[in-house]
């Protein structure tokens, strides 16, 4: 598959590293929004389109975060082994079904 479309699960450290660029991003849009409309609630055209960048932008930042291998999630992280048994928090492992037998 094109490198281009792969999807790639984050690891602890790059949902910090999502999280964080997520939180920048929504301080910037409150601190720009807060100028531009002075405490109106009344949201233009213009400031949509900020709304609309500001999202694509963040899209972008976090992808180009996501695409670091050391932000990955690795096998070792999926798969129990004797020198990783804990799973990752969350995951959940579902057995095999039993085979049928005659």
């Amino acid at each position: 598959m094109d490198p281009l479309f792969e999807v790639h699960m984050l690891n602890e450290t790059g949902k910090q590293k999502a999280l964080q660029i997520a939180e920048r991003f929504n301080e910037l849009l409150e601190s720009v929004t807060s100028i531009a409309l002075d405490g109106s609630k009344e949201i233009s055209r213009e400031m949509a389109i900020v709304h609309t960048k500001l999202e694509e932008a963040c899209f972008f930042a976090k992808k180009a975060m996501a695409n670091r291998k050391e932000n990955q999630q690795t096998e070792s992280d999926l798969y129990p082994t004797p020198l990783n048994p804990t799973p990752p928090r969350g995951t959940q492992f579902v057995a095999p079904a039993p085979s049928a037998r005659i």
